[in-house]
């Protein structure tokens, strides 16, 4: 290795002329080994064009003065690297033009430490191999400047001198060709963090990707460290990189340097309606049409039962409920030329309290008697004449068993009995068989009467969840009837049946209940309750309990099953209450166990409560949500609500957690009352008030139901 040292004259031509950079080779300093080695080619640049003279640094002479004035930094050995451990430095030299031209030497900081990036020379392109440059050969390239864009040519020549050497007398450098190895092969630089390695014919140059620093490109660089790379974003530091994190739901905006939102619902995510929220979305499938959410959470699915419930109808019984508006199943019309007796029996079963068995006379003015339930008992109404009575008594008959009741019309005096067993016996002053031009004539109806019930002696409801079978009206003269049960499964009762009211997942009842000053202890404070206690078994494990529904169709409550976790996204078998669509609180529950169980339901002005078998349900929402929530409720109740049973009229898929009709038997007190279906505004004739079918066993037999024990 020879010594080498040099100097690159910071002068700067003039407008138009050339400048060539002078090696000084006067120092003898001796480099690393990693320097320049021996007749090493260098290549120095300098600007054209650029700035203005400094007074008084004219650089111009002979070659034969040998001593230009001006001010020279050293660079590294590197050749234009500016490592720590090569600090420029600024001191006076005086050298040779070999072109003889005049020179203006640039501006430079009087006892400087380091010369700036923006003030040294770039590194020049490598030659190539063996090719020897004359000091008037010119070599123009452009280099990038960051921040600023592509800054004017540079102008560079070749000066190179061994020690001992001098320009030759015209101006012509010694020729010199020396193989020397490539510095990039093997690849000295780190794999991962160097974009190209530049041999520099005795050193190199490790061009780095971005985020990755040092001589090696070794060092990743902490784009973490400042704080500002993710703004309101959480930063994550990785080899070369650097990643901006955001919770679920969100997305990094790099323009704005935060978490935005992502409008997921915009994505068509959900099979049918989406609803976005922060963070989040939820699907929502048409539950009145008989869906629900898949596992996926996503995609719809069939409601499908999850308990088998013994359905079976016998086509020897007739159903009186079917009716909910009160007008009877059944109307028969009898004519007779002779005077003719009333008389009839039947088979009975029923849990209802309250109805009517049969109607029979003439118009509402004449003469008729009237059949009915009242507390459980028969109660028969009749007029006579203009003249009306009341009469009540025998036992209680709702017990859901099958009983034989009969009505004979004997003469002055009508006798009803129970199992053969007379209860009543009435003296009547007329027939009920009425003459009308020649002919005896008399009407039947059954399960409703045919005029208004406000027109009975004393108002009954006339709507009576029953079951008749083996009937027989004037000794077998009504045939008829059996066809055309026969033919309708309406009209038709379960095999068997239990206590309760059965919900078939098509229907719902809806009440017009006041839920404001429903406590003694109130006084004149204006407040409100609303106290739930259902008895539930359900066939399916999703399904609307109870909602009350205010104006614009707002379910402003609504207590639910549910078999999914709508937040978590868990498929689960729950009890939900929740205000419009906002979940307060929920409770695990086994809803496909063929059991009964209780819920209950306590809701005032600054509490919600959910129990499940006297098991407290947890909240879903802040002390601050709830408050929300019972202030929205409260405001709805300021107003008119509907009380809905069983499913919820057509509003939106998004109104609420729950859409779907409930399906399975169920029982409903609210605020200490019992809910009796028969007494609904509305109520769709599919669900029997009363009556309920079984759970069937796994042999098919009809399974006792066992009541959840209260706590």
């Amino acid at each position: 290795m020879l010594p080498w040292s040099w100097s690159f004259c910071g002068c700067v031509a003039p407008q138009g002329v050339e400048t060539a950079p002078v090696i000084d080779t006067s120092d003898g300093e001796t480099p690393s080994s990693k320097g320049i080695g021996a007749n090493r080619l260098v290549l120095l640049s300098g600007r054209a064009g650029q700035g203005s003279p400094s007074p008084g640094s004219q650089c111009g002479g002979s070659c034969s003065s040998h001593a230009l004035p001006g001010r020279c930094w050293r660079v590294s050995m590197a050749g234009f690297e500016w490592p720590d451990a090569w600090p420029g430095k600024v001191e006076a030299c005086s050298s040779c033009d070999p072109l003889g031209q005049p020179r203006v030497c640039g501006p430079l900081p009087e006892g400087s430490e380091h010369v700036e990036p923006g003030q040294a020379p770039p590194y020049p392109p490598p030659l190539p191999h063996g090719e020897v440059v004359t000091p008037s050969k010119l070599i123009q390239f452009h280099y990038p400047t960051p921040g600023v864009g592509s800054v004017p040519p540079a102008w560079a020549y070749l000066s190179v001198l061994a020690p001992g050497q001098s320009l030759l007398a015209d101006h012509s450098l010694p020729s010199f060709d020396t193989d020397l190895p490539d510095q990039c092969s093997p690849n000295p630089c780190t794999k991962e963090g160097t974009q190209v390695c530049q041999d520099l014919m005795g050193n190199f140059y490790c061009q780095c990707r971005a985020g990755w620093g040092g001589r090696l490109c070794d060092r990743d660089v902490d784009e973490c460290a400042n704080g500002a790379a993710c703004g309101e974003a959480r930063c994550q530091n990785l080899p070369g990189s650097y990643s901006c994190l955001c919770d679920e739901g969100y997305a990094f905006s790099s323009q704005e340097k935060a978490c935005r939102d992502v409008d997921e619902c915009a994505e068509g995510r959900c099979e049918q309606a989406c609803v976005n929220s922060p963070g989040g979305y939820s699907c929502h499938c048409d539950g009145r049409g008989g869906l629900k959410l898949s596992p996926d959470m996503n995609t719809c699915e069939d409601i499908l039962p999850c308990v088998p419930f013994n359905v079976a109808k016998s086509m020897k019984s007739l159903y009186l409920g079917r009716m909910f508006s009160g007008t009877p199943v059944i109307r028969l019309r009898f004519k007779r030329l002779q005077p003719t007796r009333l008389v009839t029996e039947f088979d009975f079963r029923t849990y209802d309290p309250e109805g009517v068995l049969f109607f029979a006379g003439g118009h509402q003015d004449s003469t008729w008697i009237v059949l009915g339930l009242r507390a459980g008992r028969l109660e028969l109404q009749l007029r006579y004449h203009g003249v009306g009575r009341v009469t009540s008594s025998g036992p209680v008959i709702n017990h859901g068993t099958w009983q034989t009741i009969s009505v004979e019309e004997l003469d002055r005096n009508l006798v009803i009995k129970v199992n053969k067993d007379a209860v009543m016996k009435i003296a009547v002053a007329g027939d009920l068989f009425q003459l009308d031009r020649g002919l005896y004539h008399l009407n039947l109806t059954v399960g409703g009467i045919p005029f208004k019930e406000k027109d009975l002696v004393q108002p009954i409801n006339p709507r009576l969840d029953g079951c008749m079978r083996s009937w027989n009206w004037l000794n077998g003269e009504d045939t008829t009837i059996q066809e055309t049960v026969k033919a309708n499964p309406k009209m038709q009762c379960f095999s068997v049946a239990e206590k309760g009211s059965f919900y078939p997942g098509s229907g719902f009842a809806f009440y017009s209940l006041d839920y404001t000053r429903t406590s003694l202890d109130v006084g004149t404070e204006a407040t409100w309750q609303i106290e739930v206690m259902a008895r539930i078994r359900p066939a399916a494990d999703t399904g609307v309990l109870l909602a009350l529904v205010a104006g614009d169709h707002v379910v402003a409550l609504s207590v639910a099953l549910v078999d999914y976790h709508s937040t978590k996204k868990l498929k689960k078998q729950l009890v939900i209450l929740a205000v419009e669509s906002v979940t307060l609180a929920l409770m695990e529950m086994k809803v496909c166990d063929g059991q009964e169980h209780q819920v209950a339901v306590s809701v005032r002005k600054d509490e919600a409560t959910l129990e499940v078998d006297g098991t407290k349900g947890q909240s879903e929402v802040s002390s601050a949500g709830l408050r929300e929530s019972l202030a929205v409720l409260g405001r709805h109740l300021q107003g008119s609500v509907l009380t809905f049973v069983g499913g919820l009229p057509d509003v939106p898929v998004t109104s609420a957690p729950v859409t779907a009709f409930y399906r399975g038997c169920m029982t409903l007190e609210v605020n200490q009352k019992a809910l009796d279906l028969d007494e609904a505004a509305y109520k769709h004739s599919d669900i029997t008030s009363h009556s309920c079918p079984p759970v069937e066993q796994e042999d098919g037999r009809p399974r006792s139901p066992q009541p959840k024990p209260t706590t």
